[in-house]
């Protein structure tokens, strides 16, 4: 086989399923890291609020819990979630404008308020995550750390190609993330978040991504369905969105909740009892 030949034959051999022996090859020349970082950046910030409604399960014990979900979100870290039961019918309502958050639970009728923190956010979610890791997520972005101290490119010639990008924040914090090479679209597949220690904190998983349009600009690739896992209390989420509205228009008091008449209100922290959603 000629230099000349070899070179036109081997980005189209690396495409086709089930070809052994071509993990290393890249169907593209070799992008810089700097340049997937920028387009993380770039298309996370195409996308600014988001009004959607999602199928959702965890765990909670040995019970798989099933729930509904309706959210509003908004960079960078303005969120309300309100879930439901089919059966039960609604159950709580948390809100958050990014500091202060406030939470119904209409089950136990009660009302607690304080201070945004990732094992409050847990309580609803069941994984912990900042206010901003969780919205920058929802929005289908990868969470870097900020700011971006490094970032460093491979090449895993698994599931037709993909990029992982290692990106180091503050105090060694580091994203790994993992973009489908196939067609060069670099799909969002994975983003994990490791600790200074390299200890990985959690993951998140995207999969069955398709065209979303936006108002005078390309199409937006966003995921059906997204899995997020809390690697070190081992549990999970996973959701199946079933609508999404993207860049709407949403009311700043859409992430304020006052308690209800009558609802007795406490104020939270982590070691609080947290909010069970099983029947």
């Amino acid at each position: 086989m000629t230099p000349a030949l070899r070179a036109f034959l081997l980005p189209l051999l690396a495409l086709l399923p089930g070809c052994p022996g071509l993990p290393g090859v890249r169907p593209y020349p070799e992008p810089r890291a700097e340049e997937l970082v920028r387009f993380l950046q770039t298309t996370a910030a195409r996308l600014e609020t988001l009004r959607g409604r999602a199928k959702a399960d965890y765990h909670e014990g040995a019970t798989r819990v099933r729930l509904t979900v309706s959210l509003l979100a908004a960079r960078p870290d303005r969120l309300r979630l309100a879930a439901e039961n089919t059966l039960a019918g609604p159950l709580l309502t948390l809100a958050t404008a990014g500091h202060q958050f406030q939470l119904l639970d209409v089950r136990d009728n009660r009302f607690l308020t304080g201070q945004v923190a990732p094992c409050v956010l847990a309580r609803v979610i069941r994984v912990e995550l900042s206010a901003q890791e969780v919205v920058d997520l929802l929005l289908g972005g990868a969470a870097l750390p900020e700011p971006v101290q490094g970032a460093e490119l491979s090449w895993d010639g698994s599931g037709g190609g993909r990029e992982v990008l290692t990106v180091t924040g503050p105090a060694g914090r580091q994203a790994v993330v993992q973009l489908d090479a196939i067609g060069r679209r670099w799909d969002l597949l994975q983003v994990e978040m490791r600790n200074g220690a390299g200890v990985p904190l959690w993951r998140v998983r995207h999969e069955g991504f398709r065209d979303h349009m936006l108002p005078a600009s390309p199409p937006l690739r966003l995921p059906d369905t997204t899995i997020v896992e809390d690697i070190v209390h081992r549990n999970d989420l996973r959701l199946r969105w079933k609508e999404r509205e993207l860049n709407p228009s949403l009311p700043e008091n859409a992430f304020r909740l006052e308690p209800p008449l009558g609802v007795p209100t406490d104020v939270a922290s982590c070691g609080s009892d947290s909010v069970t959603l099983a029947e």
